[in-house]
């Protein structure tokens, strides 16, 4: 075998590796303050299942959480498990980070057969996770420090299932900047959570007072008063004023001047503190402030010396405004207030050197995996060449990342002598601005390009070529030339390695193109290739945590199931789309757009206007920020199709809405959209008295396309309008069984309605069962429900002689009589209504919470909620949860 690509599997193969310090807490500081009080508060806290610290940099959560472990006895019942999270973690990371704290604490044998998932956790790990831990003889304490570090999936999806399951033996700690994306409010009301908030980190009064104890000082109760109120108690701001006083000034001058001063204190003490320092100390802490955080080799490089590492642990030893940053050993960041003011004195003091440490903290960082940081710097240094290289080289990240929009901030701020300098970054700011949704910049900057790829070795030249088709291929989509980019997306898969064997980037660029790829087919009609691309570049995207990919994948995946007539699928995969967009922060995205629009359509094929209007107005909200052509004109389309169930004046509203979008739909060459579109903008017209019109529109499409199936409904429906029944069966005979459920369920609805209006109801008969028996697998009733007024009569004839599928058509006949009117809706009946304790269980059912989270939040037993859906589904003919919310919203019981 090749020992290269040997290599490649080898490492793609590997575990996630684990940092030996993230998995034991920090030695307290010495002399270190006892506060009991909150020791009390974290020995109540872990017979818990959630104990959160939740307070600002600089409280001292960790320094708590340390000392409280150091004093705790040696046998106590619990064993205690301690994660320390960094910046950039990914979720595999995370969990073998997990699993081997936890077999190093008690939990060796039950975790043994255990592997960390190399993406996100599934279901079934986190369920084998949690029936280890339920089988361990003793609680585990799971300590997880910095946890604002963490993936959101792991917060929002993984640790909210541990904790609704409420496994007896499990205790988590969780410590973190900001409020973890978890129900607390639910959580506080099952008793389940104990909470340790910045008041109650600040020093109290006898606690400020040891603090300063170890520098020999002896406050008086005013002036120790005085520090308290000006720190507010923060562990950082009383960290100054010690170093400060070590520094040399006495306790009652320095009181005074906090006393006196309205400058913030961390702004005034580090002030303070720099003044005191030798004139060769000043100079390493002002040129390695450039950067957010520093080890010794960087350090080396901005300062030209060779002992920077001795000189960071003396500053650690000595002083209290630099720290050693978490879970990354010999790692450094100064306090982020002394850091403000050392980069105005750096301004101030030695500005000529600004560019050339910018541009050394650029290549050291792209140089050690962090390109944005080093993009970053290079720009902020002027060096929009280096600027175009590290681009060249880690411009997929930000794709990947789904962080294009910090990729755009970062390039907006370049002058214009920039591009002239670097005019490739021209290429990579017209793909952030497409991505912002900014089109026409885009294209304005791509036209604009004449990069000079001689002057590129062979290497940067196939990364702009592989950047260039990427970006085209985003323009030529967004516009709605999906041909074009299907052709550059080729273009741009060809320039990835081998499909056998892939490292972890050219997965991610596999996933991120096939999705895209994908797209194009979806929007050519390209069903089975667009399913088989799709399908491959979820699969890519959930094993290496490529979310973009896996949101594109979804979004699209779930439309071809809407087209397929899968509308519970569709929908299942559209609702997954959205709460994956929303829990990474990307709510302006066509792909989000495109799920809503799903969810509309999936909504409106069970005959719920209201819901279906929540998402399309969800649907345009992500689409203004999208810039995405598609997706746009199908939620007008949809929008008109909402307009023709209502009637009145919103035919027109939505008419003129559809007319907006001529030019985009003249443009794009997806004709599958083109006939949606057209089919639905003749019925509006129709629906205004223009049937004549309307009619001659469709024919004239249809002499352009051939038989296609929403053009040839849209004419049959016109020609009904119009008493010609005859001509509207001839229609409906030259519709294709090829076309999918849904627009069959509609070809036999018409059909049903000509054979009544020329042959009686009699005559309606077999069409009508036809159409019920496409109709029931998904619940399709929208087209019933368009077709009300001639459907009465062959409706109640079906039932009176028996039809297999009674409940449906009893439903369906309930509708279109109107026999209850709520809020002017046609409401069917219940003949046993729920009482009020279903009718509480019925509402939480379209959550997605479980029977037994349901109980939870009603303070009832589990066996109790199973005994009130099983009484629901009885009551409103429901075999499975997803009938029964659409049977209550249909009745407007939820």
């Amino acid at each position: 075998m090749n020992t290269a690509i040997f290599e490649r599997f080898a490492a793609a193969a590997a575990e996630p590796t684990v940092v030996g310090a993230d998995l034991a807490p920090p030695h307290p500081p010495q002399p270190l303050v006892e506060r009991a009080r909150l020791y009390r508060l974290l020995d109540d806290g872990i017979d818990r299942p959630l104990t959160l610290l939740s307070a600002h940099a600089g409280a001292g959560k960790t320094v708590l959480l340390s000392s409280w472990l150091a004093q705790r006895s040696s046998d106590s019942a619990e064993h205690v498990a301690w994660l320390s999270l960094r910046p950039d973690q990914t979720e595999a990371e995370f969990w073998a980070g997990l699993l081997e704290a936890s077999r190093r604490t008690g939990g060796a044998d039950a975790l043994a057969f255990l592997t960390a998932p190399k993406g996100q956790a599934s279901k079934a790990f986190l369920n084998a996770l949690l029936n280890a831990l339920a089988g361990l003889d003793e609680p585990l304490v799971i300590v997880i420090d910095d946890l604002h570090q963490a993936p959101t999936h792991v917060v929002s999806t993984a640790l909210r299932h541990m904790l609704w399951s409420r496994v007896p033996q499990l205790r988590l700690v969780l410590s973190t900047r900001s409020d973890p994306l978890l129900p607390l409010h639910l959580l506080r009301l099952r008793g389940d959570l104990a909470e340790v908030r910045a008041a109650d980190l600040a020093f109290t009064t006898d606690e400020a007072r040891e603090f300063f104890d170890p520098v020999g000082v002896a406050f008086s109760d005013e002036r120790i008063d005085m520090v308290v109120e000006r720190t507010e108690g923060w562990a950082a701001g009383l960290a100054l004023v010690r170093v400060a006083i070590r520094a040399g000034r006495t306790a009652d001058q320095l009181v005074d001047d906090l006393a006196g001063d309205e400058r913030p204190v961390g702004d005034y003490l580090a002030d303070e503190v720099l003044s005191t320092l030798p004139q060769q100390t000043q100079h390493f802490l002002l040129r390695t402030s450039i950067v957010d955080s520093v080890n010794g080799e960087l350090a080396d490089v901005l300062t030209g010396g060779t002992d920077s590492e001795r000189m960071l642990h003396q500053l650690v030893s000595e002083n209290a405004f630099i720290s050693e940053v978490p879970g990354r050993r010999l790692s450094y960041r100064y306090h982020h207030l002394f850091l403000e003011l050392l980069r105005a004195e750096l301004h101030r003091q030695l500005p000529r050197e600004l560019p050339r440490l910018h541009e050394r903290a650029a290549r050291w960082l792209g140089a050690n995996g962090q390109p944005r940081e080093a993009l970053q710097h290079a720009i902020a240094g002027g060096r929009w060449r280096l600027a175009a290289d590290l681009l060249l080289e880690h411009w997929f990240m930000f794709v990947s990342r789904g962080d294009l929009e910090t990729m755009l901030d970062l390039l907006n701020s370049l002058p214009a002598k920039a591009s002239r300098t670097a005019p490739l970054l021209r290429v990579f700011a017209a793909l952030a601005s497409l991505a912002h949704g900014d089109v026409r910049r885009g294209e304005l900057l791509l036209s604009g390009v004449e990069a000079d790829t001689d002057e590129l070795s062979p290497e940067a030249e196939a990364r702009f070529r592989s950047a260039a088709a990427f970006t085209a291929a985003f323009d030529a989509s967004l516009r709605g030339h999906f041909a074009e980019s299907k052709s550059q997306l080729h273009a741009f898969l060809e320039l990835i390695g081998g499909e056998l064997y892939l490292t972890p980037d050219e997965e991610a660029r596999r996933a991120v193109g096939l999705a895209q790829l994908g797209a194009a087919e979806v929007w050519l009609d390209e069903t089975e290739a667009a399913r088989a691309h799709l399908e491959e570049s979820l699969e890519l995207a959930r094993s290496n945590g490529t979310h973009v990919a896996e949101l594109a994948a979804l979004s699209l995946v779930a439309l071809l199931d809407l087209r397929a007539g899968f509308v519970r699928r569709a929908a299942r995969f559209a609702q997954l789309g959205v709460e994956l967009s929303e829990a990474h922060g990307w709510p302006a995205r066509a792909q989000n757009a495109c799920c809503h629009a799903v969810l509309a359509a999936a909504e409106l094929t069970w005959g719920d206007l209201e819901a279906a209007g929540r998402h399309l107005e969800l649907g345009r909200d992500a689409a203004r920020g999208a810039g995405d052509t598609a997706t746009r004109v199908l939620l007008v389309a949809l929008d008109g199709q909402v307009a023709l169930m209502h009637g009145g004046s919103s035919v027109e509203a939505a008419l003129m809405r559809l007319r907006g979008v001529h030019r985009d739909l003249d443009a794009t060459d997806a004709r599958g959209l083109q006939e949606l579109a057209r089919a639905i903008e003749a019925r509006l017209l129709a629906e205004t008295g223009e049937r004549r019109r309307a009619a001659s529109i469709v024919e004239r499409e249809l002499e352009q396309e051939g038989p296609r199936g929403d053009l040839l409904l849209a004419l049959a429906r016109i020609q009904l309008a119009e008493g010609s029944a005859g001509d509207a069966l001839s229609t409906l005979a030259r519709f294709e069984q090829g076309f999918d459920s849904s627009a069959r369920v509609d070809r036999y609805v018409l059909e049903a309605v000509a054979l009544n209006t020329v042959g009686g109801a009699e005559a309606a008969a077999e069409p009508l069962e036809r159409a019920l028996e496409l109709a029931e697998p998904e619940s399709c009733i929208r087209p019933f429900i368009e077709a009300a007024a001639s459907l009465r009569e062959p409706l109640s004839q079906l039932i009176r002689r028996g039809t297999p599928r009674r409940w449906l058509a009893s439903e369906i006949l309930a509708i279109v009589e109107g026999r209850q009117q709520m809020d002017g809706v046609p409401r069917a009946e219940l003949l046993e209504p729920l009482s009020q304790r279903e009718l509480e269980v019925l509402r939480y059912l379209p959550t997605m919470l479980s029977n037994s989270e349901i109980a939870g939040e009603l303070f009832v037993s589990v066996n109790t909620v199973k005994s009130h859906v099983k009484s629901i589904y009885r009551k409103l003919g429901a075999v499975r949860r997803q009938d029964a919310v659409r049977r209550g919203r249909q009745l407007r019981l939820i």
